[in-house]
């Protein structure tokens, strides 16, 4: 159940955006709070037109919001493409303006307008919402678990959303508008990989026609991996091993100076904020303890087995 605390803030938001020229259809609703499984922590995922991004974000600020994040992660955002602003707070509230569904550096291309135009009301506590259509819904959950999966971090609770919505919806589901959707999308073997699974494991609605049509979007190392999560495997993350990403992704060599000297050498405040301090402006003594986490991470992801890229880097599709 969404809190009231959190109900009037969204209804005060709507009426602010209402009033600024956006209406509020043409913005979706998603995640837990959409879905229905929200809990005490989730935040309001909000998706709406690129243009409409920054007025969004205006409209929050005026309502008491901050915004989160540091130099680096606006960076990021800056220079390799947003999907989603820096979280805005108020209280224990969080808002995430998201304006793309996925980085479009990635093989698939999901066309964010066409899924607002095709989205449905649907009545949250009293209060009128956007949410995505049923369809599209399906490709987003199995595009957004994609991600996770195949990044070493899978979620259960994606592939419980899938299930649940193959086993509600089964009589509305039309198999060939969702496979037009994914080929339209350039994401067939992403979508179905992970409906096939829900199949075969959770033992979801899925037609059997369907199931061998799409047998080869499952591969013999998907399922490996798929198993190696069911007894508990996880991917260390490093923050090395990010930064490194992001820094091949920068355009020239002045951006990647700049961001390795906003990471090697963080703001005052993200140091304060990172290290609880008592006395901010001593921050520049934990620079020694930062860049001794950072070398004992690079030494450990340069450790870390090879066989774990082997299984990540065969699942994408």
């Amino acid at each position: 159940m969404v809190d009231a605390a959190v109900l009037e803030i969204v209804r005060r938001y709507l009426r602010n955006i209402a009033g600024q020229g956006i209406l509020p259809c043409m913005g979706i609703v998603f995640g837990s709070h959409a879905s229905g499984h929200a809990t005490q922590w989730s935040d309001i995922d909000l998706l709406v037109r690129k243009e409409d991004g920054e007025r969004c974000l205006q409209i929050l600020t005026g309502l008491g919001f901050r915004q989160s994040g540091d130099e680096v992660s606006h960076l990021i955002t800056e220079k390799i493409g947003i999907v989603h602003y820096p979280a805005m707070l108020l209280g224990d509230v969080s808002v995430e303006i998201h304006i793309d569904l996925h980085h479009r550096r990635n093989a698939y291309s999901l066309d964010v307008n066409k899924i607002i135009d095709n989205s449905e009301p649907l009545i949250i506590n009293k209060s009128q919402v956007q949410v995505m259509e049923l369809h599209d819904l399906l490709i987003y959950l199995c595009i957004h678990l994609d991600k996770h999966f195949s990044g070493g971090e899978v979620q259960f609770t994606s592939f419980s959303d899938i299930t649940n919505l193959l086993d509600m919806h089964a009589a509305e589901i039309d198999w060939q508008k969702l496979e037009s959707s994914c080929k339209e999308y350039h994401c067939v073997d992403n979508v179905f990989k992970y409906l096939l699974i829900a199949a075969e494991y959770f033992h979801a609605s899925v037609p059997d026609e369907v199931t061998e049509k799409y047998s080869g979007s499952l591969t013999a190392t998907d399922k490996e991996l798929f198993n190696r999560y069911l007894n508990g495997f996880r991917k260390k993350a490093y923050g090395a091993t990010t930064h490194l990403k992001n820094i091949r992704e920068m355009n020239s060599t002045s951006e990647r100076i700049r961001y390795l000297l906003k990471v090697v050498f963080p703001s005052r405040e993200f140091m304060a904020r990172s290290y609880a301090m008592k006395h901010p402006s001593l921050f520049w003594l934990y620079y020694p303890t930062r860049h001794w986490k950072g070398l004992k991470g690079l030494w450990r992801m340069m450790k870390a087995p090879s066989t774990v890229s082997r299984f990540i880097g065969n699942s994408t599709s």
